[in-house]
Order: structure tokens, then C-alpha cells, then sequence
């Protein structure tokens, strides 16, 4: 047995549904004298809902949206140059410094494989995280 009142959508389900469904609700309503005044409101308001003619504005909001909207600028932002000359600056410290490790401070061939596996690794995480900050900017500007 339900102790409380019903909800607005349970109210507005039963009487789309012409009172078919839950048990519980209809022995609810059944003794509830509150749920079946706002029912009987609900019942009401159908009817004039469907009659109500569909609303419309009386202007094009297409237009008006695309009207209020900055235009897209195309080309290379001043941001996105410094990312990559900062990209391609740490690539070439990391090339100088493992010329330097491999050439003069004479590592053996392990210690060199090792640095360029760490090198590698370095470049294609700097790779992904330029995508990445490309990704958000497009999001935002669509926003």
C-alpha cells in the first residue's frame, strides 16, 4: 500500500493511459481524496492541450542565432606556432643531448639504445599532448 501522494508524472501517465497501468496507483487514487483533485485537474488540461495550437515565432531563429555568431577565422594561431617551435626546440635538445651522451661522453651502445628509447618515448608524448590541446581548442571555439 503507498503511503504517499502520487507524483505530477505518475498523475500525468495515468491519465494518458486512460487509467491503465499500476495497480497501486489506482488503489491509491481509490482513497486519496487529494490525488484524485489534482487527477480530475490533470483530466481536465488534456483536452485543452490538444487543442492548443502549436506555437511559432514570428521570426527566423536560424537567422538570428547565425547572424549573432563571430566569424571563423581561418589560419595558423600565434598559440599554436609557439607549441610547435617549443615541440621542435625539445627535439633538438633531446637529439643534441643524446649526441652528446653518445659522442663525447663516450656511453656504451646500451646506455645510447636506452636514451633513444627514452627520446622516443618523449617526442610521442609531447606529440600526443599538441593533439590533444588541438582537440580542446577546436572545442572550444565551436562552443
Amino acid at each position: 500500500m503507498r503511503t504517499g501522494h502520487l507524483t505530477h508524472e505518475e498523475m500525468q501517465d495515468w491519465v494518458m493511459s486512460d487509467g491503465q497501468g499500476a495497480d497501486e496507483i489506482g488503489a491509491h487514487l481509490s482513497h486519496c481524496t487529494a490525488c484524485q483533485e489534482e487527477l480530475a485537474a490533470y483530466k481536465l488540461m488534456l483536452p485543452m492541450l490538444e487543442t492548443m495550437p502549436a506555437a511559432a515565432f514570428d521570426f527566423d531563429v536560424a537567422e538570428m542565432v547565425l547572424a549573432n555568431l563571430p566569424e571563423r577565422q581561418v589560419g595558423v594561431s600565434v598559440g599554436m606556432v609557439m607549441v610547435y617551435l617549443m615541440v621542435g626546440a625539445g627535439v633538438l635538445a633531446g637529439l643534441g643531448a643524446l649526441y652528446v651522451m653518445t659522442r663525447y661522453l663516450a656511453f656504451n651502445l646500451v646506455a645510447g639504445i636506452g636514451a633513444i628509447m627514452i627520446i622516443s618515448v618523449l617526442v610521442f608524448q609531447i606529440r600526443e599532448m599538441v593533439k590533444q590541446y588541438q582537440r580542446q581548442l577546436r572545442l572550444l571555439e565551436h562552443c
